[in-house]
């Protein structure tokens, strides 16, 4: 089963929740799951040895913790002798053997399903009489490293974070970046970085001082195997919204990541990697969402992000030989630039107009979130070809 069939049949799990829950909410109850059952096959193998020294190290009324996670062989642990397929053999108490199970995990794990409020969700489905059916489809998944490695996994769960967002009808940005913008920064922030590049044991730390869902901290390690798999890039992050933090430090425990690394708070009010402690970065990364009536240098940056987008284009055109394509090319992106934003705006000003304000506000705003996506698709290719070339030739990536 490769990723996109993976992601798939899991979220065909909101086949259940239809009627008892708004689209909307499928992710508060798909993500969390999807965590779970990713954690609960990756302790299967030590399951055994973690429990017998649990005990042992009770017993003695010493620290367990240390020791646990040195039997796990993981950064995370369970002391529950429960697992999700366990938990099938007792339908009548499925709501408290679950919220036990889960209160037996190490601190880092129980932060994440309480920023998912999960105790919420587990009590509704049982409530609705669904916690049975949604356990039981999860428990038949495996999600063991030996099926599904990290990187797989991560983009199964980037798909459904990208699901779950559209569903939420949240403004763009505000949960879910697009792939093609992130890229197009990452690309940026490395094309000058010949070390990164090429040096083998490297070590760059990257800091999102607005993680979100760890979007752009995924795609930069991504960025970072792809070039060079001897670097190593040590992930840094602080978000402020609850559930935004939860799918964050959920994918960074997915993909093997030092969850302590991500913080939940106000990265202005407090800050969360204060200088005191002497922490420096690399790599300081993050992305604004132009609202209506954005100022006028956020908007000259996404011109400048749009005419670089049509040099590329032109560039390749022309190499093409396609003078007439390359004009009709040029005039188009003109017509973007002055309309564009404009289009945004419209977007928002329609949406509380009634059904047809609505649909011509989306289509406004979907047509603006396609030109952005294929101007930073445009840029990302060309500044992906010159790093191919420099590294061949062994010259400067970008002048």
């Amino acid at each position: 089963m490769n990723q996109q069939q993976l992601s798939s049949f899991i979220w065909s799990v909101a086949d259940l929740l239809r009627g008892d829950y708004k689209q909307a909410d499928y992710g508060k109850v798909i993500l969390p799951f999807t965590v779970l059952r990713r954690l609960d096959c990756v302790l299967e193998p030590t399951k055994e040895a973690v429990l017998a020294e649990h005990s042992a190290k009770t017993a003695q009324e010493m620290n367990p913790e240390p020791f646990l996670l040195r039997k796990a062989a993981q950064s995370f642990y369970n002391t529950s002798k429960l697992d999700m397929r366990t938990l099938m053999g007792d339908q009548d108490n499925i709501d408290q053997n679950l919220s036990a199970y889960i209160r037996e995990f190490s601190p880092d794990v129980r932060d994440i399903f309480e920023r998912f409020e999960f105790a919420t969700q587990i009590d509704r489905l049982a409530k609705a009489g669904l916690l049975y059916q949604v356990t039981e489809k999860f428990a038949r998944i495996d999600l063991h490293p030996s099926k599904v490695d990290n990187h797989q996994m991560g983009l199964v769960f980037e798909e459904l974070i990208r699901k779950f967002a559209e569903l939420s009808n949240e403004t763009a940005g505000e949960h879910f970046t697009p792939r093609e913008v992130i890229r197009l920064m990452v690309n940026l922030l490395f094309v000058e970085d010949d070390d990164i590049l090429s040096k083998p044991g490297v070590v760059r730390t990257i800091y999102d001082p607005a993680a979100g869902t760890g979007g752009m901290l995924s795609v930069a390690g991504e960025y970072l195997v792809e070039h060079n798999e001897k670097a190593s890039l040590v992930m840094y992050g602080q978000e402020l919204n609850p559930e935004s933090y939860a799918i964050c430090k959920a994918d960074m425990l997915i993909k093997g990541q030092n969850v302590s690394n991500i913080i939940r708070d106000n990265t202005l009010s407090n800050d969360g990697h204060p200088h005191e402690n002497h922490r420096h970065f690399h790599v300081c990364l993050g992305a604004f969402q132009p609202q209506a009536g954005a100022s006028q240098g956020q908007g000259s940056a996404h011109r400048r992000v749009e005419l670089l987008a049509q040099d590329a284009q032109e560039s390749r055109l022309e190499a093409q030989g396609d003078e007439r394509r390359r004009h009709r090319h040029r005039h188009q992106t003109v017509w973007r630039l002055s309309h564009g934003p404009a289009c945004d705006r419209a977007g928002h000003q329609w949406q509380g107009s009634g059904a047809a304000g609505c649909a011509g506000g989306r289509a406004a705003t979907a047509r603006a979130r396609r030109w952005q996506r294929q101007a930073c698709t445009a840029v990302a290719d060309l500044l992906e070809r010159r790093v191919r070339l420099s590294h061949y030739h062994r010259r400067a990536p970008f002048t």
